[in-house]
This record gives structure tokens, C-alpha cells and sequence, in this order.
């Protein structure tokens, strides 16, 4: 729930304050969250669903920072699943981000969370800690060059994309595509569905 990522994300003895997580909090809050602020949610999300599924205490309440007992929870308890969700929630972020893209392109271009990952220009996390659908680092995989060579193919959008996005044509490299489209409110690329 919304209040459960709150609390994570701002009252957490495991997370340090992060100002760009606080700005999307406040886009989201104002109606004018993007397409990155709702794959931020959705990953947030994906993370504490699955430390409470493991039965992690992921809020290490009433411990105080740089004591003992906060480091001993802190390593012993919080990182090691932090972790491994995290790894878990870069590809939940990146199926919704797969959506946003097939939406955009009417439904021209269908990527794998993998490919999305690998050409993603505004964050090399999901390159760096994501794991593929083998259970491998995706930087391992045997066709992880070509899914980063992807980033500059040329796709042509539909004119109400383009349009939204602000392009003078409806040609547009992959990896461009990307960076527009997480930049873009949600509520513009929502019409799209609707023309």
C-alpha cells in the first residue's frame, strides 16, 4: 500500500533520505507524477512485498543509527535482503517500464525486461544488479551486446505519440524513446489508449 511505502521509504533504520525519492513522492502526491515516479511505486512496491513475504523486519523500528544494534540488524538482517529483493524489484520496474514502451509505440515494439534494462539511459542499476530470467547478473548474458546495441534503432511512432512527446517526426531511436517516455507525465501517456 502507499502507506507502507511511505513509512519504507522515509522512516526506514535501512534506507538513508534520497531527495530524488522525495521529489517523486511529491510528483505522485500532486497529479504530476511520470512514468519514472510510477515505476519508482512499483518497484518500492515489488521490494517490501517480498521482504515481508520472507518475514524480514525491513523497518528496524526503535533503532538508532551507527549504534551496535543497529548495525548488527543492518548488516545481519536488513542488507542481505534488501538485496535480493532489490534485484527482484529492478525487473518488476522494468516489466511496467515494457508496458509504458509498448503503449507508446502502439504496441509495435514489444522489449523483454532484459533488453529494457540493458539500453536504459537514465539508470545503469537495472544493467548493474538485475538478473535475468537464468538467475544471472543480465551484463552475463551471451546476448547482453546486441540488447545494448538496441538503444540506437530507429522506431517509427504513431502520430499521437509523437505529438505528446514533443518530436517534429515519428522516427526516434530506441533509447531516446526511453529517456522521453520516463519523463513523461502518466496521465498524458494514458491517453494514448484512448486515441
Amino acid at each position: 500500500t502507499v502507506t507502507k511505502v511511505f513509512d519504507y521509504l522515509f522512516s526506514s533504520a535501512g534506507l538513508a533520505f534520497h531527495y530524488p525519492n522525495y521529489q517523486a513522492w511529491m510528483r505522485l502526491a500532486t497529479g504530476q507524477g511520470t512514468v519514472a515516479d510510477a515505476r519508482f511505486m512499483v518497484h518500492e512496491s515489488r521490494e517490501i512485498g517480498l521482504m515481508e513475504q520472507a518475514g524480514v523486519d525491513f523497518m528496524g523500528d526503535g533503532l538508532t543509527p551507527n549504534t551496535p544494534q543497529h548495525d548488527a540488524w543492518y548488516n545481519g538482517t536488513f542488507e542481505p535482503a534488501y538485496m535480493a529483493a532489490h534485484r527482484q524489484a529492478l525487473r518488476a520496474e522494468y516489466e511496467f517500464l515494457v508496458g509504458q514502451v509498448a503503449k507508446a509505440t502502439g504496441d509495435a515494439v514489444h522489449l523483454t525486461p532484459e533488453e529494457l534494462a540493458a539500453i536504459d539511459p537514465t539508470s545503469s542499476e537495472g544493467r548493474d544488479y538485475m538478473q535475468g530470467s537464468d538467475g544471472k547478473d543480465i551484463k552475463e548474458h551471451v546476448d547482453f551486446k546486441a540488447w545494448t546495441q538496441r538503444a540506437n534503432e530507429v522506431v517509427t511512432l504513431p502520430p499521437a505519440t509523437a505529438r505528446l512527446l514533443g518530436l517534429s517526426s515519428p522516427e526516434i531511436k530506441l533509447g531516446d524513446l526511453i529517456r522521453l517516455i520516463r519523463n513523461t507525465k502518466m496521465s498524458d501517456l494514458s491517453t494514448l489508449a484512448s486515441e
